[in-house]
């Protein structure tokens, strides 16, 4: 990701996808000048301002409500870094929402590229549960996969706490807003540099107060094997852990479970039909999402007992030797992860096979 010009405060930025933190000091220091840098009174290192009076510390690892000073032995200057989180870019709404401290003031803005001034920029007010939400799609912009931003707490004196956001990234699965075509979800995201673990959740709730799935990996994937409900919004989101240093929520994704498969319509044999072959061909309508099919055949009209069965991965099932006799059939559709549909009506079917 590009880095974008620095404004004239002290700023904390959390780059939300796999990228460094970075300090930068709002005051114009002398050319070259030696500045200190203290996080909660310890000493942390040495910068040289550039030409510009311009202070840059790169790959600072700074939490919120810690202090950072910068000085220079004749003038100091304190930030505390203020509560300020990502909890989802959403393309599909044109909203980006976040928590904070309630009543914070933000500016929220969306970038075209990092050395332009932003497109638009939409002031926003923390809510008293501590959340707050951007609205691009009122201010006529879109937010797409490339899209960019940041929002800003500033205090009087001009220090600020940044965070930047980006639309979704590609290389996700689910990927954002996707509706599935199977009842079960694996799940894939790009590798966190240095991250030995992830933490995983998934939700009905957007604010994942509620959980269907907390659990830990060490693979950047995870094949979650319980069937999900049917048409329903999910949200997941990963953290990534160094060692025994939990990193930050990144923003929660969201996808839709598949619509519940149909039961198959039979198309032939027709109810009662006289079979004059021993081997008849059942057909029926696809169904979506099926990847396969269960075929029963019975002599009881409950199925109790089954004379044959089997699994194809057409609409049509033949070339079985069938003796003559009554026969209830029906069929059911079948996902890619083994979830069953509704069964199909129950038809009769005689075979009196010609000799």
């Amino acid at each position: 990701m590009a880095t974008p010009a620095f404004y004239w405060f002290l700023f904390y930025r959390s780059h939300l996808f796999f990228a460094n933190d970075i300090i930068s000091h709002g005051i114009k220091w002398n050319p070259y000048d030696e500045i200190e840098v203290f996080i909660d009174g310890i000493f942390y290192a040495i910068e040289v301002a550039d030409q510009e009076g311009h202070v840059v510390i790169h790959d600072l690892d700074v939490r919120t409500d810690q202090k950072v000073k910068l000085t220079n032995g004749m003038y100091t200057k304190v930030h505390k870094v203020r509560a300020l989180k990502l909890t989802s870019v959403d393309p599909l709404t044109d909203k980006v929402k976040g928590t904070a401290d309630p009543g914070s003031v933000l500016i929220v803005s969306e970038f075209k590229a990092w050395d332009q001034p932003p497109v638009v920029s939409i002031p926003v007010i923390t809510k008293a549960d501590g959340t707050w939400v951007a609205k691009f799609g009122n201010e006529g912009w879109d937010i797409a996969h490339e899209s960019i931003g940041n929002a800003l707490i500033c205090d009087n004196d001009g220090d600020c706490t940044e965070v930047i956001w980006e639309g979704p990234p590609d290389d996700i699965e689910p990927d954002y807003g996707e509706k599935l075509t199977t009842s079960k979800v694996t799940f894939d995201w790009p590798d966190e540099p240095g991250a030995g673990l992830y933490k995983i959740q998934l939700s009905t709730k957007e604010d994942f107060s509620t959980l269907v799935l907390s659990t830990k990996t060490d693979d950047s994937s995870y094949a979650f094997d319980v069937k999900l409900l049917y048409n329903t919004t999910y949200y997941w989101r990963i953290r990534p852990f160094f060692g025994d240093d939990k990193g930050d929520w990144f923003p929660a994704w969201k996808f839709f479970s598949m619509d519940p498969l149909t039961s198959p319509v039979l198309i032939s044999p027709i109810n009662k039909e006289l079979i004059t072959t021993s081997e008849p061909i059942f057909t029926w309508q696809g169904v979506e999402n099926a990847a396969t099919y269960l075929i029963q055949l019975s002599k009881s009209s409950l199925f109790d007992s089954i004379y044959l069965k089997a699994t194809v991965g057409s609409n049509e099932f033949g070339e079985q030797v069938i003796p003559d006799g009554k026969y209830y059939w029906r069929v059911r559709a079948i996902d890619t992860s083994g979830g069953k549909g509704p069964w199909s009506e129950v038809r009769i079917v005689k075979v009196d096979a010609v000799p």
